[in-house]
C-alpha cells in the first residue's frame, strides 16, 4: 500500500487528513487543489487556495464555467479544462491558469488541482485516479466524525427543558442534531406523547422489498402488546384502502369508527388499530378507541417512509383539525430526520465496506497467479461480503465467456466451474455484448435474466477492463428484492476495478515469465526453462520410481550450412528443425532449444528401449525432410536414462553430452547412448 493511501484510510482527525492531502501534493508534484465531497446538506472541501486551509462545508459550494480547452503537444487531453470556479463570491480559481478536474465514477467527489514539475500524462492520470477512492473514503470518515462530534446529548436536553414549555419547535431542532435511528423515534413517540397528549404512539415505516408496513417505535404501549404488533406485517395495500380521499383532513387521514362499516373498512380495523383491553368507549369525550389517524411521513421526493398513528387520548378529547395542524408540521421535520438517519447509515455502511474493499485490494497485489489470485478474491469477497454470491467470467483463448470460478451458490443450485456462457443470453451475456455495468433489483421482473423464477433475487454484473480491452465480468447476485442497493453497486464497482488491475497484472506476469523461458528464433522453451523442468521431472520420478530419459542432439556439418547459404538460410533451417522436433513427439514430451543448433528433449516415464526407438524416428524423418531451400541435413543424438545412467541432473546431463559427443565422433548421423 502506499504511503498516502496508507495515511488517507487510516486519518483519525482533520489534521491528519490535511497531513496526507499535503502528502498527496508533495508526491505528485501539484501546486494548488480544490477537493470537495457531496454531503447530504451541500458540500464538504478543502482548498489550498484558501488563506484559512481547513475543512468546511457549505450549501452552495461553487459553480462551474468552462472558459476554454487547453491543447498542448506536451499535454495529453485528460478531463485537462480551464474553469473559473467561485465559493460563494470568493474567486478560488483564477481563469488563465492550466487546471486537471477529476471526479469519481459517482461524481460524489471532485479533485481539482494546478499541475506543476512534470507532464500530466496517462501515467498520472491512472495513479491519481487510483487514489481518489481513498481520498474519499477518508474525507468522508472525517465528515461523519465531525457530524457525530457535533450531536447534542438529547435526553438530557429532554430532561432539562420544561415540560410545559417543551413544544413541537424545540423538538425539531433536537431531531435535527442527530443521525441516530432510534433516538429520532424515541424523539418522536415522546414528543407527541408530551405535547399533544395521545398516550399511545406508534410509528410504522415501509418495507420497500414486500411492501409493507412494520411497526417500529412506540409510546405509551406494554412490551408485549407492542412485540405482537411488530410481528405483524401491514400490506400497504390496507394502508392505502384507509387513505381514501373521504378521510383525508389536510395530508392526513381520519376514519371515524362509524364509518368503517358504511365504507367497507371494517376488516381492516385489527391490523391498524391496536385496542387496549381496559379501554372503554364512555370513557372518552369525542374518540372511540376504534378510531384510526394517519399522519403519512413523506420523503424529499414525496414517497412514503412510514406513518404516526395515535390514541388514547390524555384528556379524554381531541382537537382533530389542530392536532393533525401540529402534527403535520411535526411530521414533516420527522421524515426528514428519518430520512437522513437512513442516509447517514447508509454512509457509515458504505464506509465499512470500503475499509472491507481496501482490504481485499490490498491482499490482491500479493498474487502474481491467475487461479490464485481468483480464488483468493471470491474467497475474501464471500468472507467480507456474506451475502454475495459472487462469479468471475473471462474469456477464453476461442473469445468465449468461461466461468472461473464463483463463491456464496450453494451446490443444488448451480455447478458452474468452466461452463460456457453465450454472448448476449442472460444478464452476464447482455453486459458482455454492450460492455456496460447493469444492476437488477429483482432478476424475476427483469426480461434479460436466465435462471431460477422462484427465488427473488438481485444482480449486479459489472465489465473487468484493462487498457487492453474487455477481459471478462464480474457478476455478483444475492437472494431478495433490492438485496443489493446503490452502494453495493458501488463497492462492486471498486472491486471490479481492483480486479481487473490485478488480473491484468497476472497476465503481464505470466508474459514475462514466458519470453524468459522462450527461444527468441523458435519460439520454444529455452535452457533456462528445461534445466528448471529437469529438476521437477527428475524429483518427479524418483518420488514415483519410474524412469526418466533425455535426447540431446544437433545438426552435422551445421557450419557449412551457414557458410554455403549465410546465417539467415541457417537460422530458418534451425526453426524447421525445431518444428519438426515439437510435431514428432509425444504429449507432455518437453523439447527445448540449448543454444545454436543444440536442442533437449525430456521424456518423462520413458526407458532407454523406448528412448531409442523415439531417436531412431528423429533421425530417420529428419533426414528424408526437405529443410529451407530444399537442404537435407542429418542430426546426431546423445541419449541418457535416469536410473540407469545417473540420479542427478549434474551426471546425467554430463552423460547425455558425452553421448552427443561420442556419436560425432564415430561419424555423425547416428544415436549414441
Amino acid at each position: 500500500m502506499k504511503p498516502v493511501v496508507s495515511k488517507l484510510l487510516t486519518s483519525e482527525n482533520e489534521n491528519d487528513f490535511i497531513d496526507a492531502i499535503n502528502l498527496f501534493i508533495k508526491e505528485f508534484y501539484i501546486k494548488n487543489l480544490f477537493l470537495s465531497l457531496k454531503t447530504q446538506n451541500g458540500f464538504y472541501f478543502y482548498s489550498t487556495f484558501k488563506k484559512d486551509r481547513n475543512l468546511s462545508e457549505t450549501k452552495e459550494l461553487y459553480d462551474f464555467k468552462r472558459i476554454a480547452i487547453e491543447e498542448k503537444e506536451q499535454v495529453y487531453r485528460i478531463d485537462s479544462l480551464l474553469y473559473d470556479i467561485r465559493v460563494k463570491d470568493d474567486v478560488v480559481l483564477q481563469s488563465g491558469n492550466h487546471y486537471i478536474l477529476l471526479t469519481d465514477k459517482q461524481e460524489d467527489l471532485s479533485l481539482i488541482f494546478q499541475n506543476e514539475g512534470e507532464i500530466y500524462d496517462e501515467r498520472k492520470n491512472s495513479e491519481i485516479l487510483e487514489i481518489l477512492p481513498s481520498i474519499k473514503n477518508g474525507l468522508t470518515k472525517i465528515y461523519l466524525q465531525q457530524k457525530l462530534s457535533s450531536e447534542k446529548d438529547i435526553e438530557e436536553k429532554i430532561a432539562t427543558v420544561n415540560k410545559k414549555l417543551h413544544t413541537l419547535q424545540q423538538l425539531t431542532i433536537l431531531l435535527q442534531s442527530t443521525f441516530d435511528f432510534d433516538r429520532i423515534l424515541d424523539i418522536i413517540t415522546k414528543a407527541i406523547t408530551s405535547s399533544l397528549g395521545f398516550s399511545v404512539v406508534l410509528v410504522s415505516l415501509y418495507n420497500e422489498k414486500d411492501d409493507s408496513m412494520e411497526r417500529v417505535a412506540q409510546n405509551g404501549l406494554s412490551e408485549k402488546v407492542f412485540e405482537k404488533l411488530r410481528k405483524q406485517k401491514v400490506p400497504f395495500s390496507t394502508i392505502k384502502n384507509l387513505m381514501q380521499e373521504r378521510f383525508r383532513i389536510s395530508k392526513s387521514f381520519y376514519i371515524n369508527h362509524k364509518e368503517m362499516d358504511l365504507n367497507n373498512l371494517d376488516k381492516t380495523i385489527d391490523q391498524i388499530a391496536y385496542i387496549i383491553p381496559e379501554e372503554k368507549p364512555e370513557e372518552y369525550i369525542n374518540w372511540h378507541p376504534e378510531d384510526i389517524l394517519i399522519i403519512p411521513l413523506y420523503s424529499k421526493e414525496n414517497k412514503i417512509l412510514g406513518i404516526l398513528t395515535v390514541d388514547k387520548p390524555v384528556n379524554r378529547y381531541v382537537n382533530i383539525i389542530e392536532s393533525i395542524d401540529i402534527l403535520e408540521s411535526f411530521a414533516q421535520t420527522a421524515a426528514i430526520s428519518l430520512e437522513n438517519a437512513k442516509l447517514f447509515s447508509k454512509m457509515e455502511q458504505l464506509i465499512k465496506k470500503l475499509e472491507k474493499v481496501s482490504n481485499i485490494s490490498v491482499l490482491m497485489n500479493s498474487h502474481i497467479q491467475l487461479e490464485n489470485l481468483l480464488s483468493h478474491f471470491v474467497q475474501a469477497t464471500k468472507e467480507n461480503f456474506p451475502n454475495y454470491n459472487t462469479s468471475i467470467i473471462l474469456y477464453n483463448q476461442f473469445n468465449e465467456l468461461e466461468i472461473k470460478t464463483y463463491s456464496g451458490y450453494t451446490d443444488k443450485y448451480i455447478e458452474r466451474i468452466n461452463e460456457m456462457l453465450k454472448m448476449g443470453e442472460g444478464i452476464v451475456g447482455w453486459v458482455a455484448e454492450h460492455k456496460t455495468p447493469v444492476h437488477v433489483k429483482d432478476t424475476r421482473s427483469d426480461p434479460r435474466f436466465v435462471g431460477r423464477l422462484d427465488v427473488s433475487m438481485s444482480e449486479i454484473a459489472i465489465p473487468l477492463e484493462t487498457s487492453s480491452g474487455m477481459i471478462g465480468i464480474l457478476d455478483i447476485e444475492s437472494e431478495g428484492v433490492n438485496s443489493l442497493d446503490e452502494n453495493d453497486f458501488r463497492i462492486v464497482s471498486i472491486l471490479a476495478s481492483h480486479l481487473s488491475i490485478s488480473i491484468d497484472n497476472t497476465f503481464k506476469y505470466e508474459e514475462t515469465k514466458r519470453i524468459a523461458n522462450t527461444d527468441p528464433l523458435t519460439d520454444m522453451y529455452n535452457y533456462r526453462f528445461f534445466i528448471e523442468k529437469l529438476k521437477e521431472e527428475l524429483e518427479r520420478s524418483k518420488k514415483l520410481s519410474i524412469p526418466l530419459s533425455i535426447l540431446m542432439l544437433d545438426i552435422d556439418y551445421f557450419k557449412e550450412i551457414n557458410d554455403n547459404y549465410g546465417h539467415m538460410i541457417g537460422d530458418l533451417v534451425i526453426r524447421d528443425l525445431a518444428q519438426l522436433l515439437l510435431n514428432t513427439v509425444r504429449k507432455g514430451d518437453i523439447v527445448t532449444r540449448y543454444g545454436g543448433d543444440e536442442f533437449f528433449i525430456i521424456l518423462p516415464g520413458t526407458g532407454k528401449q523406448f528412448t531409442h526407438s523415439i531417436a531412431e524416428k528423429i533421425n530417420k524423418l529428419v533426414k528424408k525432410t526437405n529443410f529451407t531451400n530444399g537442404i537435407k541435413i542429418t542430426v546426431s543424438v546423445g541419449t541418457v536414462t535416469y536410473p540407469d545412467d545417473g540420479d542427478s541432473v549434474e551426471t546425467l546431463l554430463k552423460w547425455v553430452d558425452d553421448a552427443l559427443y561420442d556419436a560425432k565422433r564415430k561419424g555423425r548421423d547416428r544415436i549414441n547412448g
